[in-house]
């Protein structure tokens, strides 16, 4: 591996979205935060608990590696150009900002009144609109792998690398690294996240991201109490919705029960005494509905799942540097929880929600179930005489209705196994029925995920006559 701390931040910043990164800079803390924010010691311990990984990763046994002539054809990763123009028009952190910059508020109201107050609060759809904080942004903190080569047998321990380059560079809390689109990710890309890119990017290539903190293995993930209502307001304070967020974990809190009844279960995930992850799961009540709408039996035996181990995940939510430890931390809700299943809905902008939810950033872990065509029946025909012929009507929970959706899935032999990442750019032309069916049978491919796919179209897409939810029309049940 070659490691520079040879950086074009400048230029990343403009071709991707890293203000969950801080920009790929040190934050400034002002002088005034000693006094009016808590946790500010706990970002020295954090810093302790990395060195204190990395020394012990470092007296681990050793692997000899074959002769340079039995080494595999090497992965390369070359550094064209790195990281963004920061403006100060770009204002706060983000949600997912690294552990070393977060600075919790201090509560100001008790966490069990807080606890009352937010089970009182009704549920606001709409976003909730969070003002900018000054952000004072000092020097880069970045280094770059400009070349990696690592045999095949022992790719998997790639991540080993990781620790010495951060003690080569104690000053910087970022490594990146660019690969050209049609580079196949490799096992080192899987602890590193993928930044978004703008879209006016010119850079043809892809940005990954590592964060010192990633390297801390001791996660806890458990159960919520209200001592963590502080540190889930602060983590989700730019999420959509946060008010519903909060108002679910508050009803969790209080009776661990919705409104109509159905079992609440909220968790999080904490590392170096820092509140990392939350999720708030509910019971999954409509499971005869799901299973005659769509095709669950593709990806689990449904007479084998007892009804209480399906739950549906409302709330996720997973800081930045720790995107690495999204699936971990799913394979822990459903091990707590006592669950089997996980579903997630994802609705139109113009449906209206039974329950409203939030947006889990989580959602590519998680795989698309196909729909089912459904057959519409004569409830009315089919109810009359002779009297035996009722004994043909599908039970109520099949024939109720519910808004669209589009269902997305995961179990816990789905948490085992790896998604494959295509970054190859993908561009169909024309919004015809066979171009839409191309991109929906690569859109419901359940272990491949494609990051880059564009349709270009000259009408407006879906056409006046179709039914609204532009992106999932494709995806729900139909008659």
């Amino acid at each position: 591996m070659c490691v520079s701390t040879e950086v074009d931040v400048d230029l990343l910043n403009k071709c991707f979205e890293l203000k969950p990164y801080t920009f790929l800079h040190h934050v400034v803390k002002k002088e005034d935060d000693d006094d009016t924010s808590v946790g500010t010691d706990s970002d020295a311990d954090v810093a302790d608990l990395v060195e204190a990984e990395l020394e012990g990763l470092q007296r681990e046994e050793t692997v000899e590696v074959a002769p340079a002539a039995s080494i595999a054809a090497p992965s390369v990763a070359s550094m064209k150009g790195s990281v963004a123009e920061v403006a100060s028009s770009k204002g706060d952190v983000s949600v997912a900002e690294s552990v070393r910059s977060v600075s919790i508020p201090p509560s100001h109201v008790s966490e069990t009144e807080e606890a009352e107050e937010l089970v009182k609060e009704s549920p606001v759809e709409e976003e909730v609109v969070v003002e900018e904080e000054a952000m004072v942004l000092g020097e880069a903190s970045a280094f770059c792998i400009q070349l990696f080569c690592m045999d095949d047998r022992y790719e998997m321990r790639s991540v080993d690398f990781m620790v010495e380059a951060f003690k080569r560079f104690p000053d910087k809390d970022y490594c990146v690294v660019t690969i050209p689109h049609t580079v196949a990710e490799f096992p080192l890309l899987q602890v590193f996240a993928r930044c978004t890119p703008t879209p006016t990017s010119t850079l043809e290539q892809e940005l990954y991201v590592f964060h010192r903190s990633a390297l801390l293995q001791s996660i806890n993930v458990r159960f919520g109490t209200e001592a963590d209502l502080t540190g889930i307001g602060y983590i989700t304070r730019k999420v959509r919705g946060k008010s519903t967020v909060m108002g679910d974990y508050g009803k969790y809190l209080a009776a661990m029960r919705d409104d109509d009844g159905t079992p609440l279960y909220g968790i999080v995930a904490e590392c170096a005494g820092q509140i990392v992850g939350v999720a708030v799961i509910r019971a999954e009540m409509d499971t005869e509905y799901l299973r005659s709408h769509y095709n669950l039996e593709d990806f689990i035996y449904y007479t084998q799942h007892s009804p209480r181990e399906h739950g549906h995940l409302f709330h996720c939510a997973v800081a930045a540097t720790f995107t690495n430890y999204t699936k971990f931390f799913l394979r822990e809700c459903l091990r707590l929880c006592e669950m089997s299943c996980l579903f997630y809905n994802v609705y139109g902008e113009d449906e209206k929600q039974e329950k409203p939810q939030s947006t889990v950033e989580a959602l590519q872990h998680l795989v698309q179930i196909r729909p089912r065509r459904q057959i519409k029946y004569p409830v009315e025909l089919l109810k009359g005489t002779p009297p035996s012929t009722y004994n043909n009507v599908p039970i109520e929970d099949v024939l109720k209705t519910l808004p669209p959706f589009a269902l997305f899935h995961i179990n816990r032999k789905l948490t085992l196994e790896p998604k494959m990442i295509i970054n190859s750019r993908i561009v169909v032309v024309g919004a015809s029925d066979v171009s839409l069916s191309f991109l929906e049978s690569l859109i419901l491919c359940p272990h491949i995920h494609f990051n880059n796919l564009v349709l270009v179209s000259l009408r407006v897409y879906p056409p006046p006559h179709r039914p609204p939810s532009p992106p999932l029309s494709a995806t729900l049940p139909t008659t």
